[in-house]
């Protein structure tokens, strides 16, 4: 089914999302190779206070920044700490 997703998907030209909770320690999820980018989102902790995460997993055919960013969420929109 997922396959069928990803081809009819890139047929109409249109992007899909899809989140997926996988279990500490498993670095990429099962969907990994039908993907084109992957981002891992997690809870981490900065200055002693908890604090959300995001990287880049996966971005086919891209160089990508491959650190972990700081982000917060307002309510103009996501914003990435430098």
């Amino acid at each position: 089914m997922m396959r069928y997703v990803q081809l009819l998907s890139k047929a109409r030209g249109t992007t899909v999302f899809l989140m997926h909770c996988f279990a500490q320690g498993q670095v990429q999820p099962p969907v990994s190779s039908l993907a084109d980018n992957i981002v891992h989102m997690r809870y981490g902790e900065l200055k002693g206070q908890r604090t959300r995460t995001i990287s880049i997993v996966k971005e086919r055919s891209s160089n990508h920044d491959k650190g972990h960013r700081a982000f917060e969420i307002t309510d103009k929109g996501m914003i990435l700490q430098k």
